[in-house]
């Protein structure tokens, strides 16, 4: 038993990394989306051979690039080759951080961070993206700040400037990440406690920055992208205007404010839950009542967690984020100057999980990568500062028992790390169900061994077959309003420059269609659903196109089923097949398939 317990120890970040890749592997076989994964595969499809196409997807440029050069290696990897391209970034990312902190924490903790965020990433099955780019791009750049800091090396810090410029172009919002490069004079000051804003070492790293936005922008200049990307780019600026786009800036602020709102809710509750359970624990009792005591901590805990058990997993991101703003304020007040790099990565990683989520409709709730620094070196600091080196000063004199505290630390993040491992089994991102229920194989070249719930491969099976005799490879297609993988799927182009059509408000719709018309564009085939196509695929919804039909949530754009309405009425569209969940319309200037064609 020794020497089993010897070798795992000696062996622990090399069975961690190999069950990394297995979990993570295992995940990806399952869980089926038509929305963001569709909408993100579709423009790796397209990025070459049709990029007027995916003009709206152009703020994220680069992203397109890799992945559509991924898809040219393997143009039939479909949906699982592209996920396997996510898992080798994801551990990329994995040896990063553990290779960017191995010299200031201790290994076992920081793997348990590490894990913790692997089981949030894999909760997603679509980890190759713009979410998983930026922050490799980040801890890259980060990583060579710090070993130009430490060896007093210029290219370094013009290397790390050099790859946050060409991060920009990774995602766009990733603009609001370039000041992380105040992390430079941030260092010197603590270092001999003068500020350096005149430093060369600063100015290298800028003058690195700056390179990268030319070279990117000269590289879509060359590529011949560049009026697609003006275009984008003003495209941007309207949505961060409108105030029916969920990009609208004003919307994105409150959504922001209500991120750190619900955090520190999130927090209140679990930190009353510790002093609650510590008050409990440190009364003499006897050793049942105390055995009793953990095990309803332990459910209350799971019932806290499972509450918003969805594919979008609210509560999840809040205690992560508050874990690691208390885990880095420990480090920042606590640490001495003297453990420059400690106090170097707490910065840093304080700076990612402020920046990165900048640009998201909804934040850090889908933002769930900016806390692979944050989490592991919180999650050693709070034990750190509970194993009795950390616990002195003011909080030795508070009338809380150290070792209570600890345990209950140890009930939280085990209870935590059972619920994610759960919610993974059944949240597969915009596809909830149990994995003992995702069995169900879709018939179709890019959906090889991925497999979903009975109900949406039912309902894929019954439509792909027949929407291929309508449409054929490069055709227009458009589909209304959740479902953009149907053009990835059935490799057609898209009318408009957007092929998700619920990202666009009703005014934004119309002005594309003008677009359209304007370049001269045939009239697109048009594939509508009648349920709502969100996260749980729902039944058939009669009222689903109504424009009257009042708003009731996020998901809800009548503006939209107005603008799409009048669209197929003034171009005298007809039905030319329908089961009810979905319709294929045919315009006058297409022939529909024998007589059976109804009118809208």
């Amino acid at each position: 038993m020794v020497p089993t317990i010897q070798y795992l120890r000696g062996h622990k970040f090399a069975l961690t990394f190999i069950l990394v890749i297995l979990y993570q592997f295992l995940c990806a076989l399952q869980g089926f989306d038509l929305s963001d994964e569709g909408w993100g595969m579709y423009f790796y499809q397209q990025i070459f051979k049709n990029p007027e196409c995916v003009i709206a997807q152009m703020p994220y440029w680069l992203t397109g690039i890799i992945g559509g050069a991924w898809n040219y290696l393997l143009p039939q990897g479909g949906y699982l080759g592209t996920r396997v391209l996510g898992i080798l970034l994801v551990t990329g990312t994995f040896c990063l951080s553990y290779t960017f902190l191995k010299k200031s924490i201790r290994s076992g903790w920081l793997l348990v961070g590490l894990v913790i965020q692997i089981i949030i990433v894999a909760g997603d099955p679509k980890p190759y993206g713009y979410n998983s780019l930026t922050v490799f791009f980040v801890l890259l750049a980060l990583l060579a700040f710090l070993r130009g800091l430490e060896s007093n090396k210029l290219h370094w810090l013009f290397g790390g400037g050099l790859l946050l410029g060409i991060n920009v172009f990774v995602r766009l919002p990733n603009i609001a990440i370039l000041p992380v490069m105040l992390l430079i004079p941030l260092y010197l000051y603590e270092k001999d406690s003068q500020w350096h804003f005149f430093d060369r070492r600063l100015w290298m790293g800028i003058l690195g920055g700056v390179l990268g936005i030319v070279v990117m922008l000269a590289t879509i200049y060359i590529g011949g992208y560049w009026p697609l990307f003006q275009e984008a780019i003003l495209g941007v600026s309207d949505s961060a205007s409108d105030v029916n786009n969920s990009h609208e800036l004003s919307r994105m602020i409150v959504q922001y404010a209500s991120n750190y709102k619900n955090t520190i809710g999130v927090g209140a509750v679990v930190t009353a839950s510790g002093i609650l359970y510590a008050w409990i624990k440190n009364k003499d009792c006897s050793r049942a009542f105390r055995t009793v005591v953990d095990i309803l901590f332990i459910i209350l805990l799971a019932v806290f967690f499972l509450c918003t058990n969805s594919s979008l997993r609210n509560i999840d991101h809040y205690f992560i984020h508050f874990i690691s703003y208390v885990g880095l304020a420990l480090i920042l007040f606590r640490t001495p100057k003297t453990k420059l790099r400690l106090r170097y990565l707490a910065w840093a990683a304080l700076l990612m999980i402020i920046l990165i989520p900048l640009g998201s409709d909804r934040g850090i709730v889908t933002i769930w990568v900016s806390t692979w620094l944050a989490l592991p070196l919180a999650v050693f600091s709070l034990f750190h500062y509970l194993d009795g080196r950390g616990w002195q000063g003011w909080m030795s004199r508070l009338p809380i028992d150290r070792n209570l505290v600890k345990r209950y630390g140890y009930m939280l993040f085990a209870v935590f790390i059972g619920v994610g491992i759960y919610q993974d089994d059944n949240c597969a991102y915009y596809d909830p169900g149990s994995r003992l229920q995702k069995t169900h194989a879709i018939n179709n070249e890019y959906c090889r061994f991925i497999y979903t719930v009975p109900y949406r491969a039912e309902l894929m099976n019954n439509l792909l077959p027949v929407l291929k005799r309508y449409v054929k490879p490069n055709d227009y297609l458009m589909v209304y309003n959740f479902m953009p993988g149907i053009n990835y799927l059935t490799d057609t182009r898209s009318y408009i420059s957007n092929c998700w059509l619920w990202c666009l408000s009703g005014s934004e719709m119309e002005e594309e269609f003008k677009a359209a018309k304007i370049a001269g564009r045939p009239l697109p085939i048009v594939l509508r659903h009648h349920f709502r196509a969100t996260s749980q695929w729902q039944p058939y919804d009669p009222s689903f196109i109504d424009s009257n039909r009042t708003r009731d949530d996020y998901f809800s754009r009548y503006d939209q089923v107005k603008a799409i309405n009048d669209f197929l009425q003034t171009n005298k569209y007809k039905r030319a097949w329908t089961n009810g969940y979905f319709d294929i319309l045919l315009p006058p200037t297409l022939p529909t398939q024998g007589s059976g064609a109804l009118k809208l």
